[in-house]
């Protein structure tokens, strides 16, 4: 080991490169968890990873940072490889006798090299934790569809090229700042960060190589190049190939409002290996790890395997279209709910830390129950802009007094249609005894105590279902618990993007040409008698409404008169009527409205059922429009059936 003639610590690897670091937390030689920090794009070993000092000394926990081959005090590397980052890392705990295993910590770009030492030094790891990790749109794995239309892909197809080409181009690209622009996509800096970002931006270290109002270096511009084409070039093998066990112990943590590497992409790296335990931290972007609390969360996690009561997924409208390991912490959204707390410090100074006390103990609690008993623990209330903020669920009982409205009447039938595809019971509402959801945002989360009959036994039974909004005033919904109470649904996710075929994904499918449905190798016509026993294509049809339009969330949508129904998929199902029972399909519900100046409106509902079978999350998005009598969708327009309201 050499001491610089700067402030740090270097050792002297084989090839005779320097590598700079530096030390916190309990002395090497008392620690009980030793771990290796990977810094990211532009950073360098003063990246903080701010856990708590109580935390460090209970848990005994000893971190290294270190500068990256390049970066700060460390010597560069012209062969720089992804072999040569964990060539590094290795030697670098080997020389500092950190024994024969440690943990990995890789942040941001960061997480390149924390791929390379699962693949090629798996033996050597206790356990590894990606915090806002890249993603590589050359892995050969990906789909196509998760990436052609994604910008970033190709800001970085751009930086690549210029840096392979033309190295005098790039410095002048940087010099006008435009290349620069495009660093700054992958170092998520000011434009690119959320507002919690932001605040924590502004209370940490900056990055030390990126500025935009300074030009770098040319030793710098190379680091970068190298950097970054290392990251975003041809690797040696794909992530989805690597063995992935339980003991491996691999965890990803990512802000839900991440804008910097695409959501779909980290889900998608969670289905190909379900046994990483995902976290997607509620309102948190690219640099959750600077967020109050969360690096004492990961700590946690990661070294002691607090995974159930950290992770415990509640199901709520933070878990939209997650795959099977997903898992949110509750306790990041606590945090978050802190920084309200923190904007309004002038009246809270002396009652801040009581509130986030109580903010944890509640979210804590909400992690129990799953969102469903929350009678003895009112949401945490606090002084805000001459009022109080509600800092939690709202609880609703519904009696004769006060009935349930509509709308939570038909996400209740909704959670027992989703229970119906997953064990073929045709549970039928009773009543809706409470629910709750959350009053602080528009689209909102429901779950929902019910009483329910099944028609094979007759006799009732107490159910729990969830219901998630994705937009208000949209149809865009999933389900994704629905159970006897007393009983533990084993889905823990959903994933959306899960469905293979194009068809469902994206935007609605448009109407056919002429409005056509005539072609049947392409639509089945639902019969009458069909429409009498799947009732729930009346359920479709009002929730189509109802989510749209909420002024009639109360109303009595009787009135609604279905003329036909038309369905499509992608799906290989004979004979043709089966097309109604399939998972994935489209639904064209053409029916009479409400009265429009006195005369009923002629309509058509489109709404795309998709459903994970395995996982059990039924996802249904759907818009509806108006259509005239002059012959505008009238192959749509028969006899009008009457179909009875089954609530």
């Amino acid at each position: 080991m050499e001491k610089s003639c700067a402030t740090s610590n270097r050792v002297k690897l084989r090839d005779g490169r320097l590598l700079a670091y530096r030390e916190e937390g309990v002395p090497r030689e008392e620690a009980k968890y030793k771990i290796i920090h990977v810094h990211g794009f532009g950073s360098s070993k003063y990246s903080e990873f701010s856990a708590s000092k109580e935390l460090v000394k209970e848990l005994g926990v000893y971190i290294l940072f270190y500068d990256r081959c390049g970066y700060g005090e460390s010597d560069s590397n012209a062969k720089r490889s992804m072999k040569s980052e964990v060539d590094d890392i290795e030697e670098l705990a080997d020389q500092l006798e950190m024994g024969p295993k440690f943990y990995l910590i890789g942040s941001s770009m960061g997480s390149y090299p924390t791929w390379g030492c699962l693949n090629h030094i798996p033996h050597r790891l206790s356990g590894v934790a990606f915090v806002a990790p890249a993603v590589n749109y050359l892995w050969p794995s990906i789909p196509e569809k998760l990436i052609k239309n994604d910008y970033r892909r190709v800001l970085i197809k751009w930086c690549l090229w210029i840096s392979k080409h033309d190295h005098g181009m790039l410095d002048w690209w940087v010099i006008q700042k435009l290349f620069l622009a495009a660093f700054l996509v992958i170092a998520s800096i000011q434009v690119y960060l959320n507002s919690h970002d932001n605040e924590a931006h502004k209370r940490t270290s900056h990055i030390t190589m990126l500025n935009k109002d300074k030009v770098p270096e040319r030793n710098d511009l190379d680091t970068l190049r190298g950097d970054l084409a290392t990251c975003y070039g041809q690797w040696d093998f794909d992530p989805a190939d690597l063995s992935i066990s339980q003991e491996s112990c691999v965890q990803i943590w990512r802000g839900k409002k991440e804008n910097v590497v695409p959501v779909q992409l980290q889900r998608w790296i969670m289905e190909k290996h379900p046994l990483i335990s995902y976290y997607e931290i509620p309102g948190g972007g690219h640099k959750i790890k600077d967020y109050d609390g969360i690096c004492d969360l990961i700590l946690r996690a990661l070294l002691l395997g607090e995974e159930q009561n950290l992770g415990k997924s509640i199901r709520n409208c933070h878990q939209r279209s997650y795959p099977p390991r997903f898992r949110s912490t509750t306790l990041p959204r606590t945090k978050e709910m802190s920084y309200l707390v923190d904007e309004i410090a002038p009246i809270l100074e002396e009652n801040a830390a009581e509130t986030r006390r109580m903010l944890v103990e509640y979210w804590a609690h909400v992690a129990k129950t799953e969102g469903f008993d929350l009678e003895d623990m009112p949401p945490v209330k606090w002084p805000y802009n001459n009022g109080f903020y509600n800092g939690g669920l709202m609880a609703s009982h519904c009696d004769k007094k006060t009935p349930c409205s509509g709308l939570v009447i038909l996400y209740a039938r909704l959670g027992l249609h989703r229970y119906h595809f997953l064990q073929g019971k045709n549970m039928q509402l009773s009543f809706v005894k409470k629910f709750n959801y959350d009053a602080g945002s528009a689209a909102s989360c429901y779950y929902i105590t019910l009483v329910a009959k099944d028609p094979d036994e007759c006799k009732d039974q107490n159910f729990q279902t969830s219901v998630d909004e994705d937009r208000f005033g949209k149809f865009d919904l999933a389900s994704y618990i629905a159970r006897p109470l007393g009983t533990k649904d084993p889905f823990v996710g959903c994933d959306h993007g899960a469905v293979l075929d194009d068809f469902y994904l994206g935007s609605l499918p448009e109407l056919p040409p002429g409005n056509d449905f005539s072609d049947r190798n392409r639509f089945y016509i639902v019969k009458e008698s069909e429409l009498q026993v799947h009732d729930w294509i009346r359920l479709y049809l009002e929730l189509a409404v109802a989510t749209t339009d909420r002024s009639t969330v109360n109303h009595d949508l009787s009135d609604l008169k279905i003329l036909e129904v038309a369905v499509e998929t992608k799906e290989d199902v004979k004979p043709s009527k089966e097309r109604l029972n399939a998972k994935n399909a489209v639904f064209y519900i053409s029916y009479k409205g409400k009265p429009r100046n006195g005369n009923p409106a002629n309509c058509i509902a489109i709404v795309r059922r998709t459903f994970d079978e395995r996982e059990g999350c039924l996802n249904l998005v759907g818009s509806r429009t108006q259509y005239a009598d002059n012959g505008a969708l009238s192959q749509m327009q028969g006899q009008e059936i009457p179909v009875s309201r089954t609530v």
